[in-house]
């Protein structure tokens, strides 16, 4: 049972309690865990025994001060100075290995503009080459109607249709690159921007709560 699981299954054992203590004893155990951390969540649930016994405890005693939860012996430091000389060893480690990431992240930078600016670089060259495939099809095709019916004119008119099979597969190879891979390669860039702001986020939100 994880942490989440453990609170819904206790708010349903508390559903004779008006709304508002429902919620302040749900939101005090739910404190209780992010005190004790991730990593402590089947130790916490253990010490605080199952859902319903811990509910029934809440409503004998409902009206007065919740039961007071022992410290684990996991718990040496308040929350609060744990968070503070965590988010403090963060920065300092960030500060001090700049040296090494920032060299990494602008070498990666690099590379991703590169292979971007490589990609729609093909996609021009492709789109030009069927467009001059195509128009080099049209008039070799334009120089055989006066000469036929001579060999040159099968010569030429031979030549047209390879031109023109090159077009065809030029176009086909830009039609991929426009319907597929572009759209799957924005869609990668779009959910790569979010999960960046995204992880800040919820640190951020870790080190303020």
């Amino acid at each position: 049972m994880t942490k989440n699981e453990y609170l819904d299954e206790l708010r349903k054992e508390l559903s004779s309690l008006p709304f508002s203590e429902q919620e302040d004893a749900v939101r005090y155990y739910e404190e209780y865990f992010d005190d004790a951390g991730e990593e402590n969540e089947q130790h916490v649930i253990e010490e605080l025994g199952s859902p319903a016994d811990l509910a029934r405890n809440i409503i004998a005693n409902a009206g007065s001060t919740l039961p007071t939860v022992p410290h684990a012996p996991f718990q040496t430091q308040s929350p609060q100075t744990e968070k503070k000389k965590y988010s403090t060893t963060f920065w300092l480690l960030v500060i001090l290995t700049s040296f090494l990431w920032i060299p990494v992240a602008a070498t990666v930078l690099s590379i991703i503009l590169s292979i971007i600016i490589i990609i729609f670089s093909i996609f021009i060259t492709v789109s030009i080459m069927a467009i001059a495939f195509l128009f080099s099809g049209i008039c070799t095709l334009i120089l055989a109607i006066p000469v036929l019916p001579s060999a040159d004119a099968m010569l030429l008119i031979g030549l047209s249709l390879l031109y023109f099979g090159s077009a065809l597969l030029m176009g086909i190879l830009t039609y991929l690159l426009t319907k597929y891979f572009f759209p799957w390669c924005w869609k990668k860039a779009k959910h790569l921007g979010k999960s960046i702001p995204n992880a800040w986020k919820k640190y951020s939100a870790k080190q303020k709560g």
